[in-house]
């Protein structure tokens, strides 16, 4: 056999090889193998990486205030609508060499020579000890200044037969695979984010991209395509991608959240997709891919609850329309594994601004809603978004319902009794009265989307003002946003800078909870590869009349925000050491702590590459004498990953 081979243990104790080489100055993969019977049987042979990268220009967005050295924080700009600086170009293999690398229990095969137009770098594939899966990346670097992308990657020269995945309504589609010379490209709009083919061989293989990293900010979680097949004369391309546009701008109105991935100067860009090998059926593979996403649910853990954060659903106002209809989001959060689900109504619906009786109506049905569908395992929490007073977006969270609203005119007092004289009913004009407002009422402030979308600026305009210094200033939202897949941290830069700089400057510890922001959803979408969540610690799921004990966890930073595949089960800072029990599907990159004497900041990073995938270890790192503040986070090699709230020492 030709090229140099590669062996490792793949899942339930099967034996993989593979024979990796060059061939027309390309990288090839001779023959992927498993042992059967004590006899190595092949399941697919001659394939090569196939990439194309499509550009644009990053630009800046004057209409919000940012300049150009701030571009790269634009969340209102798609690059693939300036067309004339629009091109997409086939990547280009001139490798006359390849490196093969041992790192703990991965093996990595890097050739050199790759080029795409505007980028230069290499092609990585890597194996994984007590994996099925397979990795191809193109690690690319540009020197253009202002460059934004999308990719679409994958292995050519399949023999495949079929191909099966899971339909947006949840039928099972299965095609065949017609080779001629049309090479027509078939773009699959699928469930959970993958496609399977049946090989000649017998085997089958599924193709997907990085959970959540490959999935930039939108506004809805419809199904546009991520996964394609090609039929050529010599074999089919596997592989995934992203559309320019896509049906996504059928059914959202905002036609500027198209916002690729970033490629600042010098960055390297990892474009990754990833395969999954299976000896058994369309079923036993799908089973496999998934374990890896849990499912593309939340696992439960015990002592937590599960919750998602900032939905503009209008369920209030869908649901006075017909109160007995369960709303599709309900469904597919339910079946996400979500406990608590975070709304925030009132934003582009109803009468948002109205201080009157008009508002408290509507602030009544959508309390009323929420108690109807929430229940002993599932809570609607009638948070919102308010947006008033303080400049920028802000989140608001209170511990009951509670009537307010976010204008006042100028003979109303800050507090009136509500229209049927049952409560108080507060009128927010200015950061004063959302200041006094929360110390009333217990209430939690948070700013979502620091820095961009809305929130150019903020929180740093409100920094020196009681309102940041009091408890009831919560923090920062995290969300994947802006997209750079040279991060090694979902969000480095914009979130993870900004929180701790809050921390640098507070006398007690500012925290970040995870957010997704988007629209009405159907049963149709898709929602696992845009969500985070929160683990929250505590022993039942509130009502939502009483969610006291949801704040009170947030005020004591209670919480880790993960992606789903990295769970940290156990925390705690002791004795000057950092203790934490974690837990991962994929193969984990590294776990790191965080630590700060509120000027300098510093790290202590742990490699883990030594471990296997669906594994479990006790972390004890040890904090430097004379830190203000610690907090821990933990990546895995597809950049999910998990993170805790800062402890102040």
């Amino acid at each position: 056999m030709k090229g140099t081979p590669v062996y490792w243990e793949g899942e339930r104790g099967i034996r993989f090889r593979a024979f990796f080489g060059i061939e027309k100055n390309s990288p090839h993969i001779y023959s992927i193998e498993y042992k059967k019977d004590g006899e190595w049987v092949q399941m697919e042979s001659n394939l090569h990486p196939y990439f194309r990268i499509t550009t644009g220009i990053r630009r800046m967005d004057r209409n919000r205030g940012l300049n150009y050295d701030n571009r790269w924080w634009v969340y209102g700009d798609p690059p693939m609508n300036d067309l004339p600086n629009v091109e997409t170009n086939l990547a280009q293999f001139d490798s006359g060499r390849y490196d093969v690398k041992k790192d703990g229990a991965r093996t990595t095969i890097e050739y050199d020579g790759v080029n795409c137009r505007f980028f230069k770098g290499s092609c990585r594939i890597t194996v994984f000890e007590g994996s099925n899966l397979l990795r191809v990346e193109l690690i690319m670097m540009t020197q253009e200044p202002s460059l934004a992308y999308l990719y679409e990657g994958g292995l050519a020269g399949f023999m495949a037969e079929e191909v099966e995945y899971i339909k947006p309504d949840h039928t099972v589609k299965r095609a065949e695979v017609l080779y001629g010379s049309t090479d027509k490209v078939f773009q699959v709009r699928s469930r959970n984010r993958n496609l399977l083919a049946r090989l000649q061989s017998g085997a089958t293989v599924a193709i997907c991209p990085p959970p959540h990293a490959f999935f930039f900010a939108r506004q809805l979680e419809n199904i546009v395509g991520y996964t394609f097949y090609r039929p050529e004369r010599d074999g089919a391309i596997l592989g995934i991608m992203h559309s320019q546009k896509g049906e996504y701008y059928e059914a959202c109105p905002n036609h500027r959240a198209w916002s690729c991935y970033n490629a600042p100067a010098g960055t390297h860009q990892r474009m990754g997709v990833y395969f999954y090998f299976s000896d058994g059926d369309y079923e036993a593979c799908r089973e496999g891919l998934l374990a890896y996403t849990h499912n593309d649910a939340y696992k439960p853990l015990p002592g937590y609850k599960t919750l998602v954060n900032h939905f503009h659903m209008s369920f209030g106002e869908v649901w006075n329309e017909q109160p007995d209809v369960e709303q599709d989001w309900i469904k597919l959060f339910r079946a996400l594994g979500v406990n608590i689900a975070c709304l925030n109504d009132f934003h582009a619906n109803w009468h948002e601004y109205d201080n009157g009786k008009l508002r408290y109506e509507e602030q009544k049905i959508y309390f009323e809603a929420c108690r109807q569908w929430s229940d002993g395992d599932f809570l609607i929490m009638p948070s919102e978004e308010p947006n008033c007073g303080i400049g920028g977006h802000w989140n608001l969270y209170l511990d009951k319902p509670t009537f307010y609203s976010r204008s006042r005119a100028l003979d109303q007092p800050f507090v009136t009794e509500t229209p049927d004289g049952d409560s108080k009913y507060y009128h927010l004009a200015n950061i004063d009265d959302v200041y006094r407002f929360l110390q009333e009422t217990g209430g939690l402030l948070l700013t979502p989307h620091p820095e961009t979308k809305a929130n150019e600026g903020y929180p740093g305009d409100y920094l020196d003002t009681d309102l940041f210094r009091s408890r009831n200033y919560l923090g920062i939202g995290f969300r994947y946003m802006p997209a750079d897949l040279s991060f090694e941290r979902l969000a480095d830069g914009r979130v993870f800078d900004t929180l701790d700089k809050l921390n640098n400057l507070a006398d007690h510890p500012k925290y970040v909870l995870g957010e997704v922001d988007t629209y009405k959803k159907t049963y149709e979408y898709d929602l696992y590869g845009d969500f985070n969540v929160n683990y929250v610690k505590l022993d039942k799921v509130p009502s939502v009349d009483d969610t006291s004990a949801l704040i009170e966890a947030f005020k004591r930073g209670d919480w880790f925000v993960t992606t789903g595949e990295v769970l940290i089960e156990n925390y705690r800072v002791a004795d000057g050491c950092v203790e934490a029990d974690l837990s991962w599907t994929f193969p984990i990159d590294f776990c790191e702590i965080v630590y700060s004497d509120g000027s300098s900041m510093g790290q202590t990073r742990v490699s883990l590459t030594g471990e296997k995938p669906f594994g479990k270890k006790h972390i004890s790192i040890p904090v430097p004498e004379g830190m203000k503040w610690v907090r821990f986070t933990a990546w895995d090699c597809a950049v999910n990953g998990a993170f805790t709230q800062p402890v102040f020492l």
